[in-house]
């Protein structure tokens, strides 16, 4: 099952915050109500939207959602896997706007992606309720073959270390809100770009057909897949991702590399801008 996403520049139920008055969250119990509370387990959610165009929630929609969830005792599970160790400004996207989830998942930011390694946080609730009421003499079996793999956690302490000791938690946060001023200041007024949004080193430009909400060129993706090959011939990798061109720099990053960063990518867009049919 699937409720509204908290995608207020491209609201599916056609409303506008604030005077939606959390729609998306209400969808969500509507959901709910309409399969009936006792077959859901679980809402599942990311802090920040990721792969599907860089979105943050709007205000209150977790605080909303928690209740919905508290309501109706069903479990609240975040995908930190993105907006973990660091990528927003905080060590756990969940801090932002204080969520208190059942369960978390986490991977890539653990490791800065030099080995594989995911892992699951459970909140005392469920840890008690699987301790408890699991039938003696039957373990909790998670037996995959790479479980706690030495050399993988070995590099999850060590990354962890270098996250600590250089601040790259508070770089993130500080050079990210740098990054995300420089990107309003440079194609913020550009008749292509829709919004331009993000938290901490992760964002995203959206862009549209000029007075529309359809993409450039009347074809999904087209724009933003030939700024994306304009930005690798200039030396930058950055993802398409629809309509959004997503910008997620490393933690370390400095405010020279992002000057660098946005340049690249505003001469990427006003060069593909002026080939483009139909811009």
């Amino acid at each position: 099952m699937q409720a509204a996403a908290p995608y207020c520049f491209r609201c599916e139920l056609g409303k506008t915050f604030p005077e939606c008055a959390l729609a998306c969250a209400e969808d969500v119990e509507a959901v709910i109500a309409r399969e009936g509370p006792e077959t859901v387990a679980a809402v599942i959610v990311e802090p920040v939207i990721g792969t599907g165009g860089v979105v943050p929630p709007p205000a209150g929609y977790f605080a909303r959602l928690q209740e919905i969830c508290r309501e109706h005792d069903i479990l609240l599970i975040l995908d930190e896997v993105i907006t973990g160790f660091g990528r927003t400004g905080r060590w756990f996207g969940m801090e932002h706007w204080d969520i208190h989830p059942d369960l978390v998942s986490f991977a890539k930011g653990i490791t800065s992606g030099y080995l594989p390694l995911g892992g699951v946080g459970l909140s005392r609730r469920v840890y008690e309720t699987l301790r408890d009421e699991t039938p003696r003499g039957i373990p909790f079996m998670v037996g995959f073959t790479y479980n706690n793999h030495p050399a993988c956690c070995a590099a999850a302490h060590a990354n962890l270390d270098i996250i600590e000791r250089e601040g790259l938690v508070e770089n993130s946060a500080a050079v990210g809100a740098y990054l995300l001023e420089c990107l309003k200041a440079a194609l913020g007024s550009h008749p292509l770009v829709g919004e331009i949004r993000g938290v901490g080193l992760c964002t995203g430009v959206e862009f549209v057909q000029p007075g529309t909400r359809d993409p450039v060129g009347g074809r999904p993706m087209a724009f933003t897949a030939a700024v994306a090959g304009a930005c690798t011939e200039r030396g930058m990798l950055a993802r398409a991702m629809w309509e959004v061109i997503g910008i997620s720099p490393p933690l370390c990053v400095t405010r020279s590399e992002v000057d660098e960063i946005v340049g690249i990518l505003e001469a990427s867009v006003v060069s593909v801008a002026e080939a483009f049919p139909g811009a």
